[in-house]
Parts: C-alpha cells; sequence; structure tokens
C-alpha cells in the first residue's frame, strides 16, 4: 500500500507540474511528459498486482479463521440453548401435572405492541367467560389476528378462568396428520401413531378448564384432500365440556 501511495504521489506532481508549465514549454516536453506518465503506469501494475498476490495468499487464512470462529460461535449458542432447556427458570412458562410428569409448556409473551383492539378482545373474553364454547378469529393475512390472540391467552379474566391454557401455532401443518402431531407436540403428549385420539382423550380427561388456541389453522384447513379431517377434529375438539377452543385463521374469501 505504501508504495502505491508513492507512485500515485509521483503521477500527481508529474500533472502538476505540466499545468504548471506555459503551453510552448508544455508542447517540446510532451514526450518527456509522456514517459514519466507510462513509466508511473507501469509501476502502479506491478504495485497493484503485489498488492493483489499478498491479498490471495491472505484471504484463505481469514476465510479459515472466519470459519472457525463461527463454529466457536455455534457451538456457544447450542450450549446456551441446552442450559436453557434444562433450567428450571424461564419466561411465560406455564406447568401443569400429567399423570406421572410434570411438564414446561412455554406460551408467547404478551405482545410488546398493542393498540386499537380492545373491543375485539372484550367480545372474544366474554364470549370465553360465559360458558366454554368455539370462537373463531377471521381475517386476511397481516391484519394481527396471531397480536389478537395471544393478548387475549393473557387477558386477567381469561387467565382467572382457565387454569390450563395452551398456544399452537398451526403455520408450518399442512395437512391433518401433521396438525395432530402439532397439537400433541404443544400438549407434551408422548408421539403415537393415532395421535388425535390421544389428543382427544387427554383433553376429555382434564378435570379442569381449559383453552386451547389454534393460530394460522388455515394451512391444514385450506387443501380440499385434509379439510373434511381438520373439520372433524375441530368438532371432536368442540365437543369437549371443559374445553374452549380459539382458531385462528383466513378464510377463503381472503385468498
Amino acid at each position: 500500500m505504501g508504495q502505491s501511495a508513492q507512485i500515485l504521489h509521483k503521477i500527481h506532481g508529474c500533472l502538476r507540474s505540466q499545468q504548471e508549465l506555459g503551453k510552448i514549454k508544455l508542447f517540446f516536453k510532451q514526450s518527456e511528459i509522456t514517459a514519466q506518465l507510462e513509466k508511473c503506469r507501469v509501476e502502479l501494475q506491478d504495485a497493484l498486482e503485489i498488492l493483489r498476490l499478498n491479498i490471495a495468499g491472505k484471504v484463505p487464512a481469514t476465510i479459515w479463521e472466519l470459519g472457525a470462529d463461527n463454529q466457536r460461535r455455534h457451538e456457544k449458542v447450542l450450549m446456551m440453548l441446552e442450559t436453557y432447556t434444562n433450567s428450571e427458570y424461564s419466561c411465560s412458562i406455564q406447568s401443569h401435572n400429567s399423570s406421572s410428569t410434570s411438564l414446561l409448556l412455554l406460551l408467547p409473551a404478551y405482545p410488546k405492541i398493542f393498540h386499537g383492539r380492545q373491543t375485539e378482545v372484550m367480545k372474544v373474553t366474554e364470549a370465553l367467560m360465559t360458558h366454554p364454547t368455539p370462537v373463531a378469529i377471521l381475517g386476511p393475512g397481516g391484519i394481527g389476528k396471531t397480536t389478537l390472540a395471544i393478548a387475549i391467552l393473557h387477558h386477567p379474566n381469561v387467565v382467572s378462568k382457565y387454569a390450563q391454557r395452551y398456544y399452537v401455532p398451526c403455520e408450518a401443518a399442512a395437512t391433518a396428520d401433521q396438525l395432530h402431531n402439532t397439537v400433541a407436540f404443544y400438549l407434551g403428549l408422548e408421539p403415537s401413531q393415532k395421535p388425535h385420539n390421544v389428543i382427544i382423550q387427554h383433553l376429555q380427561e382434564q378435570d379442569i378448564p381449559t383453552l386451547l388456541i389454534l393460530d394460522n389453522l388455515e394451512t391444514a384447513w385450506e387443501p380440499i384432500v385434509s379439510r373434511y379431517e381438520v373439520e372433524q377434529f375441530l368438532a371432536l375438539l368442540s365437543s369437549i365440556e371443559q374445553l374452549a377452543l380459539l382458531v385462528g385463521i383466513i378464510p377463503l374469501v381472503f385468498n
């Protein structure tokens, strides 16, 4: 880099000296000036080539160092996650007893930004307070159905009435089977060949009011091949006496 700077300084000096010459002197010194500039050009080209080779030699080592650093960071993150998973302390954690095991189920935190939807929260909350009943939050994508559902999940009246509350994000469940497995997972149930039967039986055996939120259900409900099974599953859930069902879904009219 120092050599390149020196050459550029020489070129600058050469050009500046041309500006100081009169037209007549400049005419007679054209050959000399051209030779000086050509020499500077060759020297600059050589310096740039040397610089390129130096960089080429250092880049692989630099890339290797970056890769090693990323690997160390990755391992550190995995250790942190393992520590977090094994820790008994966690934000927004709800514990409950299931037969012989005590499960820790993670609920989404209350929305940091939530304005202008108090009317909807009040209406849904009142419906859930009256008696366990299926409630659907309908609308196109991006209007805040998920935020509304989570706000209801944490409403003081809902928390007071429903000792068990489950929030199940269903956007990744593209089939009825995937939906059943997703719900079973968030209920803390063991894997099963027929998870929908296990889910229904488990919820029927609960003797305390329970709220189940199925958000983004349209992923599994929209396809014709799985719609009937999804609707049958919802019908079975709706028939459970102690269960209140809240569904967030994009109707076909908005697709």
